[in-house]
């Protein structure tokens, strides 16, 4: 699987506003054992190489796309800029370079289509969104729309609303609750705000953060520590304006439509996740011995043991036809699985991959999808997937 950054100890600035969401609540929906249609990967091709031309190496690929064409588009948030592949792996140009000035990009990431044939990609460094039009030609730079908010490094995919607006996600300052909280800004073509939505989030007691403080001269210090395999809060963003959320503790996703009001509540009671690893124990014991260590707390502590069992969910996509993926936590070494759910949120396939490919940041659908890949050597590549029937099962 793609490497991913863990941080189990941070230093909050501001602490987090904590809501709850209102409206229709469904039941379950669908048994594990339902009659549902498996699908599963295979890897048709993989880009990236150890050595060779530069368009091959791949710093940090921080975006993906895939056109009606077949042609692949990589962001690489290293080198800023975008490299775009033939649908057999060929490179065939790229655009973008670092700077600031129009059609320049710092660290982008993020890349989408929208419904006029742009693509967008969010302008992490600028705290911007870009829009390119690519044809025959090549590329054309066509203008900017600048975050509504100061949270640039808020990791969110480039969406829309169902009226076409650019969907801008980010944390803004209340100071009314003294807090911190996320917002989907939806931005017009000239970059108003024509709408705004908070997201309700949970607070770092509320997902199970030990707080430790230290004095330090005249100044004492607030540190929160979230163990290993501990609850998080997991945001989705469809491409249709639709979003879904849920604490990772606990099977129960709230879908709410592209209104922003709660459509519907999918729940599993009793879903528990798999069992914590002897490898898995020792490297986050050894991660909380380090983190303990970091900010001068007692080792032994029993707030800071490693649990015995991860949470069920691991993560929530929107493929692009705006189906849910619930990414399902799994064993140490086995394929990676999520339960997709239609628009109408009735479970519609049950879908598992390589476990080293990680999708979650990817363009996925369910006929192909395209992930990031990272060896033990730690070469980056960036692997196209597609989707057939799992062997013994039967098309619905």
């Amino acid at each position: 699987m793609g490497t991913t950054t863990r941080t189990y100890a941070t230093v909050f600035l501001a602490s987090l506003l904590a809501a709850c969401g209102a409206g229709p609540r469904d039941a379950d929906n669908g048994a594990l054992n339902a009659d549902v249609e498996a699908l599963a990967a295979t890897v048709t091709l993989e880009i990236g190489e150890a050595e060779g031309e530069p368009a091959y190496l791949f710093g940090r690929v921080s975006g993906l796309a895939l056109d009606a064409g077949g042609r692949i588009y990589v962001a690489d948030g290293q080198a800023s800029e975008v490299r775009v592949f033939a649908p057999d792996g060929t490179h065939l140009f790229s655009f973008g370079r670092a700077g600031s000035g129009p059609g320049e990009m710092r660290q982008p990431c993020c890349l989408a289509f929208d419904r006029a044939g742009l693509l967008w990609l969010r302008d992490v460094g600028n705290a911007r969104y870009n829009a390119y039009r690519i044809d025959a030609g090549g590329v054309t730079y066509v203008r900017q729309v600048r975050m509504a908010h100061s949270d640039a490094n808020y990791a969110a995919p480039v969406t829309f609303s169902a009226d076409g607006h650019l969907i801008d996600v980010g944390h803004r300052y209340d100071p009314a609750a003294d807090a911190a909280t996320l917002f989907r800004f939806h931005l017009d073509s000239a970059g108003l705000v024509v709408r705004e939505e908070a997201i309700p989030t949970p607070t770092p007691r509320e997902l199970g953060a030990q707080i430790v403080e230290r004095t330090s001269g005249n100044s004492r210090h607030r540190f929160y520590f979230w163990p290993p395999y501990g609850a998080r809060h997991l945001v989705a963003h469809s491409p249709g304006g639709s979003r879904a959320t849920a604490i990772s503790s606990a099977y129960e996703i709230e879908w709410h439509g592209p209104d922003g009001e709660l459509a519907r509540t999918i729940r599993r009671p009793g879903v528990t996740g798999p069992p914590v690893s002897p490898e898995e124990a020792q490297w986050a014991e050894e991660r909380i011995a380090a983190q303990l260590q970091s900010f001068g707390a007692a080792p032994g502590d029993a707030r800071f043991r490693v649990p015995e069992r991860k949470p069920p969910l691991a993560g929530l996509f929107f493929d692009r036809a705006g189906r849910l993926w619930v990414r399902r936590s799994v064993a140490q070494g086995q394929p990676s699985e999520a339960d997709v759910y239609s628009a109408d949120g009735k479970l519609f396939a049950r879908v598992t991959w390589p476990a080293r490919i990680w999708l979650d940041d990817g363009f996925v659908d369910l006929d192909r999808a395209l992930g990031i890949t990272t060896d033990s050597l730690g070469v980056v590549r960036v692997a196209l997937l597609e989707f057939a029937p799992a062997a013994g099962s039967e098309n619905r």
